[in-house]
């Protein structure tokens, strides 16, 4: 409580110098809801503004998704959270942090590319459901989530923003700070922002481990030539400590990231033209005594690293009267390594038990064409996209020192018959989309078809964990993975009336291909069947649908809910894909009244029974068949002019005893029933806003 006190008195006193700023200029960064490319309203996709609802505070950038209908979260500890579009996760979705492509450096996946995009980073959340662009990637079969910033504005001036965020059950106190500076010509921002989180208590008030400390920091710089074109410089910088993960066997006492942009747009060559470069590493080190005390037998230790370089280059112009096309190029190449090493002790940890990413390189050159038209009073979207995919694994053949213990390729032998080599892959992708008003006021309609491939990632490609004496604990890459090809098809709609909003849609995907993580039983292709976990192609099947809608009663109030329903089947063994989330949605009352907003919140989910929880005859991924469950929030903001924005709330308010179905496993090597990571029981929160 004494938390809660403090920021209040912050709030008061540092509003004193700031009640007679002029909040009328888009330099004073009030939340602005920008959409490009999309209507409000699309169910395909989502724009969302950091801050511009009232919320508790969010640990890390998935977090941020949580009102994105259709947007599941998974959770392994505090931080690090998984976002899943559609039932699709991890490497197949495009996820780019201002135009730059991030990926972590943890195999078990502690630190998603979205754990590297701070809360308050960024201007402008954009999420794209399934394929409705070929231009931000290779792959994005499940969506594209663009974290985004604007350029600071033009008007001359000194602009800024503050905050501060504090909890009674996570997160101690969060503090941030947003200042630019620009002039016609010129401008110069800088961003940063501490966190300092605890363990959160379930509704049982049992303490889950989930503590973690984070600092990032962001510089941005630009300059206009001429006046019409624009070269920018951004920097980003992370820098996480400590952070728990009950679903894992190690914790990450590191987790640290620095990200490089240079870009440049101009208008050239009858249209406009935009060149980017990045270049992000990630140092990531994991281990299981630092943080927790040590439970088993031998310490380990896993020091890591992620490096990206990448590129893309677009022109946009019309072609004839009625095509706006674009023409693409980009290149990305990522490199990845990884070593486990153990000891009796933590100061004896000298042996390599495996070399789990031995230097694992993938590179993907592309190339896109992609235009839209006006057609029969609507709007059609065509594309087509080419991929060179390259891929390596130059350290496959490093043997640990004991004999007991398989180098790489012999893993990779010893399971799949082949040793890692140089694979070379060319995929062709393609979209068609239109949508258009149709006859009744207010009722627009879309229709997608596409084919999309994506290639297998380092993790699935190369993994090669060891054990020398229980083989269901190795973890095994297969070098010899097709890429998969999905076939896609969505279809939806928008209606808004005077007072009421609905939107909805209805999607499938047709999967060759499919990489699925599975155990050992002697299945084709597979040459053992001990139980260890592997990796294999299948051919599956997802589809679902959601459904939105948004009343308003009178000049005051407003009801809305949201409902997201997925299936997802491995037809070539007639099971259910592994970490699936179960029909879910929310139902929000709400008032808005002058200065006030307030309202009361229904998250909830249904039973999950589908679940691939059984190790013996499928990949064990799930943890079981996750029950339903219903979660009460409440919250309130004050908007106080001068004295800033004031929010208050209450998550999980009648205190409930729950989990997401995605939630990893506890991994706790004396608990032999693995338990799914709780969600924190009740938590009172408070933030505060100041822009000028």
């Amino acid at each position: 409580m004494y938390r809660f006190v403090l920021l209040i008195l912050l709030v008061t006193t540092s509003s004193a110098g700031a009640a007679d700023a002029d909040h009328s200029q888009p330099g004073s960064l009030l939340p602005n809801v920008v959409v490009i490319g999309q209507p409000p309203g699309d169910p395909a996709s989502s724009v969302l503004v950091p801050g511009a609802e009232p919320r508790a505070p969010a640990v890390d950038g998935a977090d941020l998704l949580r009102s994105v209908n259709g947007l599941s979260i998974g959770r392994m500890g505090g931080r690090g959270l998984e976002p899943v579009i559609r039932g699709q996760s991890q490497g197949r979705l495009n996820v780019l942090t201002d135009g730059a492509f991030v990926f972590g450096a943890c195999p078990n996946r502690m630190d998603p590319p979205s754990s590297f995009a701070a809360t308050e980073g960024w201007d402008r959340i954009t999420v794209l459901k399934g394929v409705q662009s070929l231009l931000w990637g290779g792959g994005g079969t499940g969506g594209t989530v663009l974290y985004e910033r604007d350029d600071w504005p033009a008007e001359a001036g000194l602009a800024g923003r503050s905050g501060a965020a504090s909890t009674s059950n996570g997160t101690n106190y969060e503090l941030f700070g947003d200042l630019g500076w620009s002039t016609d010509r010129y401008y110069v921002r800088g961003r940063a922002q501490h966190t300092d989180a605890g363990d959160y208590e379930d509704g049982n008030g049992d303490k889950v481990s989930s503590a973690f400390e984070e600092t990032a920091a962001t510089f941005q710089t630009g300059v206009s030539l001429d006046g019409n074109d624009l070269l920018a410089f951004s920097y980003d910088a992370t820098r996480a400590e400590d952070v728990r993960y009950p679903g894992a066997g190690m914790d990450a006492p590191k987790d640290d990231s620095d990200t490089y942009r240079l870009s440049y747009e101009a208008p050239a060559l009858g249209g406009e033209v935009s060149l980017e470069s990045w270049y992000s590493k990630v140092h990531h080190r994991m281990d299981n005594y630092s943080v927790r005390n040590q439970t088993a037998p031998m310490a380990m230790q896993v020091p890591a690293r992620s490096q990206t370089i990448g590129g893309r280059a677009l022109l946009e112009r019309s072609v004839g009267a009625d095509w706006r096309v674009t023409l693409g190029v980009d290149y990305l190449d990522n490199r990845r390594h990884a070593t486990r090493r153990q000891g009796m002790s933590p100061d004896t940890i000298d042996m390599v038990n495996s070399f789990l990413w031995p230097g694992a390189d993938l590179t993907d050159l592309g190339l896109t064409l992609q235009g839209e038209r006006g057609l029969a009073g609507g709007l059609l979207t065509a594309g087509m996209r080419y991929d060179h995919v390259e891929a390596g694994a130059g350290k496959a053949d490093r043997d640990p020192v004991s004999p007991l213990l398989l180098s790489p390729n012999e893993l990779y032998r010893s399971y799949y018959g082949r040793a890692a080599g140089d694979e070379n892959e060319d995929h062709w992708s393609g979209l068609l989309r239109f949508e258009r008003p149709v006859g009744v006021d207010g009722l627009k309609v879309f229709a997608g078809l596409s084919r999309t491939m994506r290639t297998a990632d380092a993790t699935e490609r190369y993994l090669a964990m060891n054990h020398p004496s229980n083989p269901r604990m190795r973890w095994v890459g297969n070098p010899g993975l097709d890429p998969e090809e999905h076939r896609q098809a969505d279809l939806g709609f928008t209606w808004g009336l005077p007072s009421l909003e609905l939107t909805g849609a209805v999607f499938y995907d047709d999967v060759q291909d499919y990489i699925t993580p599975d155990r050992a039983r002697g299945q084709d292709g597979i040459l053992l069947a001990d139980g260890a976990r592997i990796y294999r192609n299948v051919d599956a099947e997802i589809y679902g649908a959601e459904l939105e809608a948004r009343w308003a009663i009178g000049d005051y109030w407003s009801i809305a809910g949201s409902a997201a329903w997925v299936r997802a089947e491995n037809t070539d063994d007639d099971r259910a894909l592994p970490q699936i989330p179960p029909l879910n949605g929310l139902v929000e009352l709400s008032r808005t009244a002058d200065s006030w907003d307030t309202g009361v919140r229904l998250r909830w989910a249904d039973r999950q029974s589908r679940a691939d929880d059984d190790p013996t005859t499928g990949s064990g991924l799930d943890a079981r068949e996750t029950p339903g469950y219903g979660v009460l929030d409440l919250f309130l903001r004050w908007t106080a002019g001068g004295l800033g924005e004031l929010g208050l709330g209450v998550d999980n308010a009648l205190d409930k005893t729950f989990a997401d179905h995605l939630n990893r496993a506890n991994q706790d090597p004396f608990n032999p029933d693995p338990l799914q990571v709780n969600e924190p029981g009740r938590t009172a929160w408070v933030n505060w806003r100041q822009a000028f």
